[in-house]
């Protein structure tokens, strides 16, 4: 287990003030406790109204759903440029938030850099709790989702069908999509070849739940992390600070970007690190987002061996070694 720091943009997200709420909740329901039966109306069974899109060198994305025949998604990607020897990357977006919103900064920095993939935005904004947010039920849909994707998509579509090889494929997920990536790898059949976790949620996946409801590194061949927002909810962190991948990442320490509460609070000094974990949360998530834009501004820039290198380091506090840095973000490669 390898954690990197590196030193080195804003994007919208919802407020999470119920997150607090929410996260007492899903303390209640978590497990076997009695009260998970009261909540069972939060879950949702079926998910028709998951999107696909899928986007190749062709303008128009091809949107299916989860229970479309197989085979005819499988002649209709064909048929809009699907190319089963080029990589395949999966996107899913986190909580509240939708998949047009999430996959357009990605859409955007893959054609830039020459279309050389097949890129397929998941949009479970629906089961994501964009209209009502409760926290724990959409790290529930999550969990489901992600295993319906391994199944359905991965496996019977594109490893079984368009007989696609296992490694080239790569989830990326942001948030509660990061740990959605996990089930896809863990319910892949075949192993994956990459799945990055951007900042994945904490709330709901702390060290005392079992490793398979979240994250881990045995989902894929290769599975790499950025932390931007690592810590406690009290501390204006959405996102689990421990290493879960084979290389995580730290940019900045990985707690609190620059940018996103860097204004002087004036008056209120003597309060600045308060200030400054509630001005993040308030801001709209801006250090959570930070992991997605960084990873899209590393394929922007996927051609610049000097773009987002990193040190080895035992952690943050430690002095770092000089051992052969490492890229973060799209150059990485799991042989490095």
């Amino acid at each position: 287990m390898i954690s990197l720091r590196f030193h080195g943009f804003h994007t919208f997200y919802l407020p999470r003030l119920l997150l607090f709420a929410n996260y007492a909740t899903s303390k209640i329901i978590d497990g076997d406790h009695p009260e998970m039966r009261i909540w069972s109306w939060f879950q949702d069974d079926t998910f028709n109204e998951v999107n696909l899109l899928l986007y190749t060198s062709q303008n128009n994305p091809l949107t299916f759903k989860l229970d479309d025949d197989k085979n005819d998604v499988a002649k209709r990607f064909l048929d809009h440029g699907f190319d089963a020897n080029r990589p395949t990357k999966i996107l899913s977006h986190g909580f509240t938030d939708d998949g047009n919103r999430f996959c357009s900064e990605f859409i955007e920095a893959y054609g830039a850099s020459t279309w050389d993939v097949n890129l397929i935005c998941l949009d479970w904004g629906k089961y994501a709790d964009t209209d009502m947010p409760i926290y724990i039920r959409a790290a529930k849909n999550a969990i489901k989702i992600g295993t319906q994707i391994g199944q359905k998509i991965v496996s019977n579509l594109l490893i079984k069908t368009l007989n696609q090889n296992p490694q080239l494929i790569h989830a990326i997920g942001h948030s509660l999509g990061a740990h959605l990536s996990g089930h896809i790898g863990k319910h892949s059949g075949l192993k994956i070849g990459r799945i990055t976790g951007l900042d994945p949620a904490r709330p709901y996946f702390e060290n005392w739940v079992h490793s398979a409801e979240r994250l881990s590194k045995t989902d894929a061949d290769f599975v790499d992390v950025i932390h931007t927002n690592s810590g406690h909810l009290h501390e204006g962190c959405l996102s689990m600070p421990w290493s879960v991948g084979h290389v995580d990442f730290y940019p900045n320490g990985g707690v609190h970007m620059p940018g996103c509460t860097d204004k002087e609070p004036g008056w209120w000094n003597l309060h600045w690190n308060y200030y400054q974990c509630i001005a993040d949360l308030a801001s709209g998530g801006c250090s959570h987002m930070r992991a997605a834009s960084y990873y899209a501004d590393s394929i922007r820039h996927r051609n610049d061996s000097k773009y987002f290198l990193s040190q080895k380091c035992a952690d943050y506090q430690s002095h770092c070694t000089n051992d052969g840095p490492l890229p973060m973000g799209e150059r990485l490669q799991p042989a490095m």
